[in-house]
């Protein structure tokens, strides 16, 4: 399968039926509307059936239309402004009384996807990565930083709170300089992905440092530069990032780093659970 979509409906458009060259053109036209369509509503503007959509999705070689709709999701996503974005979201049925099931779905959705792209096995190799490494720093950048945040926060409750180093922005390369082999950056980012954070990984990885990344596809640029990486579908129904399932994803790394150093989690949380006692921190 070709990565690019609007590359493969090229490369295939004069072996298909007129119908399926009628689909092709207005996706080639209107590609960005289209990663927003049902097979319906791309069949009434190419004026074929909704059966036609159906095939043209099989004889481009995917499993279904959902699966072509998602590789055109994946085209544009990391191109599109984030005016482009909230243009396209405001008429992606999003509209009116039943827009915050909508969204819902999506992030449902979001996480099926996410499932089916990770594995147990990774997830075992990063944690046993984290734990004997050096130090661990973290990096996320703009709405990522989110994520880093919630990742910094738990891990520093397993781990001493010396050995995780959360990055700032502000300070990227300041931190990095520090970094030595037997470190480990973990570094977050979705489209459209920080110029800076890339920057940062490439220097991690000509400097011998293991990068872990999260990242929101195969395609992502963090990829080239990271040991391990764990994915995460940001699949756009608004302007704004779905932190939804990256979120799961981090809470299943933060679970299992938490087994690996049951006893010493256990004996934190006794420490910190009577110092919460003492001074009264929860009601």
């Amino acid at each position: 399968m070709e990565k690019n979509v609007i590359n493969l409906i090229k490369s295939k458009y004069f072996n298909l039926s007129k119908s399926q060259k009628r689909i092709s053109d207005y996706i080639l036209k209107n590609h960005q509307k289209v990663a927003f369509m049902t097979a319906k509503e791309l069949s009434n503007e190419s004026q074929v059936s909704e059966s036609t959509v159906v095939r043209y999705a099989i004889a481009l070689g995917f499993n279904g239309y959902p699966e072509l709709i998602e590789s055109i999701r994946d085209n544009i996503k990391s191109k599109l402004t984030t005016i482009e974005r909230f243009d396209l979201s405001t008429s992606a049925n999003l509209k009116g009384e039943d827009s915050f099931k909508n969204i819902m779905r999506n992030d449902i959705e979001n996480i099926r996807s996410t499932i089916k792209q990770n594995n147990q096995e990774t997830i075992d190799l990063i944690a046993d990565e984290l734990a004997k490494s050096n130090r661990i720093y973290i990096l996320g950048l703009r709405s990522s930083k989110v994520l880093a945040n919630y990742l910094h926060y738990y891990i520093s409750l397993i781990f001493n709170e010396t050995f995780v180093k959360e990055i700032e922005a502000q300070n990227v390369f300041d931190d990095l300089v520090n970094l030595k082999p037997g470190d480990v950056l973990v570094a977050i980012a979705f489209p459209r992905y920080s110029k800076l954070t890339i920057e940062a990984l490439k220097y991690a990885k000509d400097n011998n440092i293991t990068v872990i990344s999260l990242t929101d596809s195969s395609l992502s640029p963090l990829n080239e530069y990271s040991k391990y990486t764990l994915l995460a579908d940001l699949s756009i129904s608004t302007f704004i990032d779905s932190l939804v399932a990256p979120m799961s994803v981090l809470n299943l790394l933060i679970t299992s780093i938490s087994i690996r150093n049951k006893k010493t989690v256990q004996q934190k949380f006794e420490k910190l659970e009577k110092v919460w006692d003492e001074y009264g921190i929860f009601r």
